[in-house]
């Protein structure tokens, strides 16, 4: 008997749901395994054809096991045979463990076990059975004594796929799920699943909705072959949320492979940019600003913002940037602030007052309360706008941060000089609460005039609602703006808190 024989002899038994008879376990033992087996396409095809058998091949390797050849197919198998886990939550050894996450694994796939529609979802998309069985029987081999079980592990079982000449799928799939079976647990259980770029950070991670679905099975099956208290109702309950959330950030195409690609290319090009500076403040820097952001500010601007945001913001202060815009005569401009409930309101307030028209903005908030808000701005009599100009616009904007003039009032004034808006642009409000997982989005569709910006986000504050993102542009005399929000509480808008915003934004912007 060859290695390929006795694997496909003990493939057909686990597939007959025997158990293995004195005889085949004599053969086994007498075939002359060798130590270690050289792999060959035979004998992987073989080892995948009884992995695939599902729950039976759990019990087929613990009989190969039990005769000591295991680990001459694996000899990565050696170091965590009869090894003990000294934590409260697994009650087996770790080999046993492996076989046993293996046979839960089976059993979820197979549609064998109890199941929740996460699940049962999740089981049609797997990409690759036996990359996800792979997954479930090697997840915990870098348990070997060495400190870091994962990294220790990704390196174990990558000796051990590339040893067995997978196709690059199914060696992909199960060296993913190794590297990264704690994510989901982990993560739902210690960080804010309120937190956008928490889940972008985790879809990024993940890269497809078929990795997700092999991850949270094996995330299920880990947890139930570990013990009752790695898998809690509370537990079940937040992986399926942060699960639900990373399944619509891909499907809404918000983040995918071309996506996460796109966002490290970015980081890399910030890093290039700011090569001179201290390593760690670059780190903190990335970690500080918004996934949204990096995508959407080239390198040289977020060099200009690293260096804005790099010393601690007073209460009440203003740090500004300027430079040329997108097209001739307009300019970029970069507030940044302490963030706070109308803080946005006020700039565009305080812009309007300083006889500026905002073309375009977009609105951001760093990880510890800062915002970064960018603006293309032109003037709307002198097209020039000089350094007093800008110096007047700082000014109207601390005062305005301290309350120590009437924003409405002066804007209203300012709004008299110019032309009114056209009338044959309708006033469109439209409140959006599938969009987003976390924000209700507002998208407003209105005529061009001084100060809209600042009535729309007047509105806003005054509803006591916070602005995360805000996308404004100008289109001729139409502005469109669409606006994420949340109330006080974090939340998203309720029903008739949509219909009074609704209500309200229409209103003051048909006045």
């Amino acid at each position: 008997p060859t290695p390929a024989g006795v694997l496909r002899a003990f493939a057909a038994l686990a597939r007959s749901g025997e158990r293995p008879t004195p005889e085949l376990l004599d053969a086994a033992e007498a075939a002359g395994i060798p130590d270690p087996v050289a792999w060959d396409g035979p004998t992987r095809d073989a080892f995948l054809d009884l992995l695939c058998v599902g729950e039976g091949a759990a019990a087929a390797l613990e009989a190969l096991d039990r005769l000591g050849l295991l680990v001459r197919y694996l000899p990565e198998w050696a170091p965590v045979r009869c090894r003990p886990q000294r934590d409260p939550y697994h009650r087996s050894p770790v080999d046993v463990h492996l076989l046993e996450t293996l046979a839960t694994a089976a059993r979820i796939l197979d549609g064998a076990e109890e199941e929740d529609r996460v699940a049962r979802e999740a089981r049609s998309l797997v990409p690759d059975r036996a990359g996800y069985l792979l997954g479930a029987l090697l997840h915990d081999v870098g348990k070997i004594g060495e400190p870091g079980h994962v990294p220790v592990g990704v390196r174990q079982a990558r000796a051990a796929l590339d040893r067995m000449g997978l196709p690059s799928a199914t060696r992909d799939l199960a060296l993913f799920l190794v590297e990264r079976h704690l994510l989901l647990a982990d993560t739902a259980t210690r960080r804010d699943l309120e937190d956008d770029d928490l889940i972008l950070d985790v879809a990024a991670t993940v890269g497809d909705p078929g990795r997700l679905a092999a991850l949270y099975l094996l995330t299920v099956a880990d947890a139930r072959a570990t013990g009752p208290a790695a898998w809690t109702p509370w537990r079940q309950a937040l992986v399926r949320e942060l699960v639900a959330k990373v399944q619509h950030v891909l499907e809404r195409g918000e983040m995918g492979p071309e996506v996460a690609e796109r966002l490290a290319g970015r980081m890399e090009d910030v890093r290039a940019a700011l090569a001179g500076q201290e390593a760690g403040e670059v780190e903190r820097f990335l970690l500080r600003v918004p996934r949204g952001y990096l995508l959407a500010v080239p390198a040289e601007r977020a060099v200009e913002h690293f260096r804005l945001l790099r010393t601690p913001l007073g209460g009440h202060e203003v740090r500004t940037a300027v430079a040329e815009g997108a097209t001739a005569g307009t300019y970029a401009l970069t507030v940044v602030a302490a963030d706070r409930p109308g803080l946005l309101s006020r700039i565009a307030g305080a812009l309007a007052v300083a006889g500026l028209s905002i073309l375009s903005a977009q609105v951001f908030t760093t990880a510890d309360g800062v915002a970064v808000d960018l603006f293309e701005v032109e003037g709307v009599f002198e097209r020039e706008v000089d350094a007093s100009r800008w110096r007047g616009f700082r000014q109207t904007l601390r005062r305005a941060l301290e309350d120590r003039l009437a924003l409405e009032h002066l804007v209203e004034e300012k709004r008299r000089r110019y032309q009114p808006p056209r009338a044959d642009v309708p006033v469109r409000v439209a409140v959006d609460n599938a969009a987003s997982d976390f924000f209700t989005v507002i998208e407003v569709g209105a005529p061009d005039r001084i100060g809209l910006l600042f009535d729309v986000t007047r509105t806003l504050a005054e509803l006591g609602l916070d602005v995360h993102l805000a996308k404004v542009a100008t289109y001729g005399g139409r502005v469109v703006d669409a606006f994420y929000v949340r109330d006080a509480l974090g939340r998203k808008l309720d029903g008739a808190r949509a219909v009074e915003l609704e209500r309200a934004l229409t209103s003051r912007l048909a006045a």
